[in-house]
Order: structure tokens, then C-alpha cells, then sequence
């Protein structure tokens, strides 16, 4: 092996076991620099990406986000400065690559003969391939990343539902009837209604999930007809914790009505509607209200399971105002809930683009 053929030997190995791609263009500009004399390279990018230049002396690498297609110019432009270039040479890369071509650049009054322009062309084939190899790490860097930020998510919503799971079971054990077999109906009941919700909520990932999705979801659990209720409101999209507490009110206030209230009765209706208010700190509004029960509600005794969730837990939880009222006719439940700590970032985003809108 000549000394040429060490030198590209050595330039290949030094790209391949590069750490990064500033590192890789270095090493070619250094031996780009030693085998025609090179004053500077440019890495072209072809699309959404950035366009690189080393300077043959030193260790800087500009960056420069444009497609120019004028090496001079470019070079210019990613430096923030002029430089005086004289001749140019451009070698295409494969359309898998990139970026679309490597440019070598001289100050006026050098130019390379054909034996050391050829050489170039490998190197810039060579660097081309680390490009190449760039991506595939970059992507497989991101997806590590993905997984990582996967597997963190899962391991704070196991906790979470742990951790609800044992409130369910331990305030039902408080505030249970003696009877052991309607503490079990009850218990299955809830836990039935967590999964879900559970299931709701990975199912629309990072979206959230819709509070119309939520409620019907609970409602249709019952096999109710639906000209027995009526469901209306705006599309809030509400994140996990806040899907996991409303989907047990909905839980509890439809089975104390399919066993007590509208949903019991012949005539009986039920509308749940909701809305965003609009004033500074942002809420959602949710109403549920029972009618054509001939038979006035009648206030428990002791403060149950639902009552408990919705009177002492929302407000701890999720800062709600509410009030439960047993009227004649039916029950009704009104709910007002900070937006930020029941729906997504982003759904409250929206809101808030909405009413500066408005505003």
C-alpha cells in the first residue's frame, strides 16, 4: 500500500469511527486540505436541512440554513462574511443521501490538477456515506429516546392507577352498607368504570380523551336507549387525571340514577350538558340534571361513595366547585372545574387562542 492509499485509508477509517457529524467533516476537510490543498468544504443540504462549511485551517463549523444553490454565496452567507473564492468544485451525492453535494472551495490563483480532483470525488462519496450513517444513528438515537419517554409514561400511569385503585377500594370499605354482596356489586362496579376509562385514554394517546367519549361510554356501559338522555356540549379533550375523575362521577351519578332517580322511572330523563366559561381562569361547566321522577329525591342518610367524590374529592383534586342538590323530580349535579387541571395542554391552548380572539 502506497502512501496515497494510506492516507485515504486512514481518512475513511477517521470518518467511519467519527462521533459526530462536525467531527466527520473535519476529518475530511483536514484530508481534503492535504491531498489538493483545499481552503475550505461545504456540506449542501438538499431539504429541511443545514448547510455546513469548515474552513481548511481551522476547527469552526458555520452553519447555514438555505438551499442556495451558489457555492460562493452560500459559503458567504454561512460564514456571515465575505470570503474570496476563485475556484469551485461541486461533487453530486445519491438521492438517499442528505444532502445533495459536497463543495471544495480555493482562494484565487490555485488550481488542482485532475489527479487530485479525482481524489476528491472519493472523499466526497466517503463523507456521503457518513451522512448516511448520521441519519440511521439519529433516528435510532430518537427512537431510544421514544422509548425511553414511553416507558417513563407507562411507569408514572401504573403508579397512578395503583394508587387510585387502592382509594376506590379503601372508600368503598368506608363508606360501604353492611351488605358484603352489594359492597362487591359496588366495588366491580368502579373498577369496571376505571378500566374504562383506562382503556379510553390510551386509546387517544396523546390527544385526550373526548369528554363526549367519556360520558357515552359510561351511559352505553348501561344499555340505556338514548332517547332516554341527552348529551350536548363543545369538544374538550381532558387529560388523564382529570378523565379518571369525572369518569367515576359519571359512574356513580348514573348508577344512583338507575337505581334511584331518572333513570328508574318510566317518564324519567337525564341531560348532561357542558361548556367553557368564558373569564380569565378558564372552567368547564358540567351539568347533570334529572327530571320525570314523580317521586322527590331524598337526601342519603350517611354521605356515600358518589357523594363523597363529588363533594370532597373533585374540589381536593381538580380545585371544583360543586353542588349536589336532591330536588323534586330528579337529581341535579353542577360542576365547575379549572380547565387547566382537567383538559390537555394543548386543548387549553385552544381555549385560550379562542377567547383572545374574542376578546
Amino acid at each position: 500500500m502506497n502512501h496515497t492509499e494510506q492516507s485515504f485509508a486512514a481518512m475513511l477509517e477517521g470518518l467511519a469511527s467519527a462521533a459526530s457529524r462536525e467531527a466527520a467533516i473535519r476529518v475530511a476537510t483536514h484530508a481534503a486540505s492535504s491531498l489538493a490543498a483545499i481552503d475550505g468544504l461545504c456540506l449542501c443540504a438538499r431539504a429541511a436541512q443545514t448547510s455546513m462549511v469548515a474552513l481548511a485551517p481551522g476547527p469552526q463549523i458555520y452553519a447555514c440554513e438555505t438551499l442556495d444553490t451558489n457555492l460562493p454565496r452560500l459559503v458567504a452567507r454561512a460564514m456571515g462574511q465575505s470570503r474570496p473564492i476563485g475556484m469551485t468544485m461541486v461533487v453530486p451525492l445519491s438521492e438517499s443521501c442528505d444532502y445533495r453535494s459536497v463543495g471544495f472551495f480555493w482562494q484565487p490563483g490555485y488550481t488542482p490538477d485532475r489527479h487530485r480532483t479525482e481524489g476528491l470525488e472519493v472523499l466526497a462519496q466517503a463523507l456521503g456515506l457518513a451522512a448516511c450513517a448520521w441519519r440511521q444513528a439519529e433516528e435510532h438515537e430518537q427512537q431510544l429516546r421514544d422509548q425511553r419517554r414511553t416507558f417513563t409514561e407507562l411507569q408514572h400511569r401504573l403508579r397512578n392507577n395503583v394508587a387510585l385503585l387502592r382509594s376506590v377500594v379503601r372508600r368503598s370499605i368506608e363508606l360501604a352498607n353492611p351488605s358484603a354482596d352489594e359492597f362487591a356489586m359496588h366495588l366491580e362496579g368502579r373498577i369496571g368504570a376505571l378500566t374504562r376509562t383506562q382503556a379510553a385514554i390510551t386509546a387517544a394517546g396523546s390527544a385526550g380523551l373526548d369528554l363526549e367519549e367519556l360520558i357515552r361510554t359510561e351511559l352505553i356501559a348501561t344499555a340505556l336507549p338514548e332517547q332516554r338522555y341527552l348529551v350536548r356540549g363543545p369538544i374538550v379533550r381532558l387529560q388523564s387525571k382529570g378523565a379518571e375523575s369525572l369518569g367515576l362521577v359519571i359512574h356513580e351519578l348514573t348508577t344512583n340514577s338507575l337505581k334511584f332517580g331518572a333513570l328508574a322511572a318510566p317518564r324519567g330523563r337525564l341531560e348532561i350538558a357542558w361548556d367553557v366559561t368564558d373569564s380569565i381562569l378558564q372552567s368547564l361547566h358540567l351539568s347533570w340534571v334529572e327530571s320525570g321522577v314523580t317521586v322527590a329525591a331524598v337526601v342519603p342518610r350517611r354521605r356515600g361513595f358518589g357523594q363523597e367524590l363529588i363533594e370532597c374529592t373533585l374540589p381536593y383534586e381538580l380545585g371544583a366547585r360543586t353542588r349536589l342538590a336532591f330536588s323534586p323530580g330528579g337529581v341535579k349535579c353542577e360542576m365547575e372545574i379549572p380547565l387547566e387541571a382537567c383538559a390537555t395542554p394543548a386543548e387549553l391552548a385552544v381555549h385560550r387562542a379562542v377567547r383572545a380572539g374574542g376578546a
